[in-house]
């Protein structure tokens, strides 16, 4: 069985090598491991920890840290101390020596990032710093998050750069904790019909819960629905097509249309509530492409595709159907589907003329005018 994604891990390790290999001269001129710059840095920018707050701020090992700050210890880095009268409790500070240390290096080591600033861009060094504190807060459970958020508050006023990894971190906590209830309450309007003055006369099919729940996921309050297709087509076009995915084989579960108000409503709210993450990717891309095209009286039909086989069923159904747009959210990526292209009305949100797709079949952005 062959494998739909990359190896996330194996890249993020690729990458950490790379970044590693630009300072690891000055950590060894100056007579340190890499783990020990870990904590120096750590404390440095949080103030002194229990060494258990060091294993998961630092990505060391238990039994390791161990050893490592016995070597510190030694070496007059950092001192430990018991906590009260708990012995089994110690907190691992700094001392004048690896202070000092630290601000003889701060020139060379700022200078590494200024060079890597200089290679990949600074602003996207800065959106990386954010997106990696904002995956750290997604994938930790509730209790990690709140631990986190809690000691980086009380220690937060350390320093001005750990004043701002506190802000940036808290931050994504809130859009990881409260990023689906922001998404109900920006839809609550929509669970009663309302008029859509597209359609004289007509009105907004009623969302129930179990419908949100399986078409409308959202990825850090943006649309995501994984395990889902969707397809942008004119109103009239998405009830023929759902029509024609009944016939075949997919049951009225399976399948869900919006109309074109409630389509870019949902949209505007998700623009509204992005976030880092989503503008390194191309969700956020997506959802302004499907935001124009529901301005312009399109619609959105959600097919649930779980498999190939429901995907080549989609593809024959949708054949001549009009569509517009056709994507395939999978747990990591967007597909494009090979059905639909027409440019978009109205105004751009990009500055450049088109947005370069991968597909030729891809709707595209009329520039700004």
């Amino acid at each position: 069985m062959g494998f739909r994604h990359r190896n996330l891990a194996m890249l993020l390790a690729r990458v950490r090598e790379r970044v590693l290999g630009h300072f690891r001269p000055i950590l060894q001129a100056n007579g340190l491991t890499e783990q020990q710059w870990r904590i120096v840095r750590a404390l440095l920018e949080t103030g002194p920890l229990e060494p258990r707050e060091i294993v998961a701020l630092c990505g060391i090992s238990g039994p390791s840290l161990t050893g490592v700050l016995a070597r510190m210890e030694e070496m007059g880095l950092v001192a430990r101390e018991r906590i009260g009268h708990d012995r089994r409790r110690l907190l691992v500070s700094l001392t004048e020596t690896s202070r000092g240390l630290a601000e003889r290096m701060a020139p060379e080591i700022e200078a590494v990032y200024e060079r890597l600033g200089q290679r990949v861009g600074a602003q996207r060094l800065e959106r990386l710093f954010g997106a990696l504190d904002e995956m750290l807060a997604l994938l930790a459970d509730d209790d990690a998050l709140a631990r986190r958020a809690s000691r980086l508050h009380r220690l937060g006023s350390a320093t001005p750069r750990s004043r701002a990894m506190t802000e940036r971190r808290n931050a994504s906590v809130d859009s990881a904790a409260g990023a689906r209830q922001r998404w109900h309450e920006a839809d609550s309007h929509r669970r009663e019909p309302a008029h859509d003055p597209r359609r004289p006369g007509e009105t907004d099919p009623t969302l129930t819960d179990a419908q949100r729940e399986r078409f409308l996921h959202t990825r850090n309050g943006v649309f995501y629905p994984t395990g889902n297709a969707v397809l942008v087509l004119r109103p009239d076009d998405a009830r023929a097509l759902r029509d024609a995915l009944h016939d075949a084989g997919f049951g009225s579960e399976e399948l869900l249309v919006l109309s074109p108000r409630q389509t870019a409503d949902l949209m505007r709210s998700s623009e509204e509530q992005a976030g880092v993450l989503n503008e390194l990717g191309s969700e956020l891309e997506n959802v302004a492409i499907i935001r124009q095209l529901a301005d312009d009286g399109s619609a959105m039909l959600v097919v649930r595709a779980k498999d190939e086989d429901a995907e080549r069923r989609l593809l024959r159904a949708a054949a001549g159907k009009g569509v517009r747009k056709a994507l395939r959210y999978h747990t990591l990526a967007i597909e494009e589907l090979p059905v639909g292209s027409e440019d978009i009305p109205g105004d751009s949100p990009y500055a450049s003329g088109e947005v370069p797709r991968n597909k030729p079949s891809d709707a595209r952005l009329k520039p700004q005018r």
